[in-house]
């Protein structure tokens, strides 16, 4: 069956479809399969609204960037343990604030848990090149199990670094 409404540019490209079951698409799809599907092919880009969801997608390299002067925020008010996700299927994931003066906070309602499918010496790394790597409050348990004679190793690198242990009394 003819879709009821069926805009043309010139009479030769379709702009836009309104189909039999209130699906509208703009763009290159001429069978929208969400409330509103944007697409263009030539573009390789496919956004949809509609009962699942939205989705916004790309089929090339381009991506799809979210810039604003105002902040950008991701809320999901589901409650599971993978309410929001961030997955690279083959590639990484960079966070940075972009200038030297702003902090990444990770805030946990509960616990704040770092994994790495990564076996090896450099599984997970905490860096600060130009400062301190603090950890505080509550107790703190470094944990191997490596069966090996240096499975927790404490390193200092250079002529003057040392280490010290304090138990108990007054810190400082």
């Amino acid at each position: 069956t003819a879709n009821p409404l069926t805009i043309y540019n010139h009479g030769t490209s379709i702009l836009a479809t309104l189909d039999t079951s209130g699906n509208f698409g703009i763009g290159s799809d001429t069978s929208p399969d969400s409330a509103l599907a944007v697409t263009n092919d030539d573009l390789g880009y496919d956004f949809l609204f509609g009962s699942g969801g939205v989705t916004l997608s790309t089929n090339s390299t381009n991506g799809i960037n979210i810039d604003t002067y105002g902040s950008a925020s991701l809320t999901s008010n589901q409650g599971a343990a993978n309410a929001i996700e961030l997955v690279s299927t083959t590639g990484g994931i960079d966070i940075s604030t972009g200038s030297g003066t702003g902090d990444i906070d990770i805030l946990g309602g509960d616990a704040i848990n770092l994994t790495s499918q990564q076996s090896g010496s450099t599984s997970i790394v905490l860096s600060a090149p130009q400062g301190a790597i603090s950890l505080s409050g509550g107790q703190i348990n470094l944990r191997s199990d490596d069966p090996i004679a240096n499975s927790i190793q404490i390193l200092t690198y250079g002529a003057t670094g040392g280490i010290d242990i304090s138990t108990g009394g007054d810190l400082g």
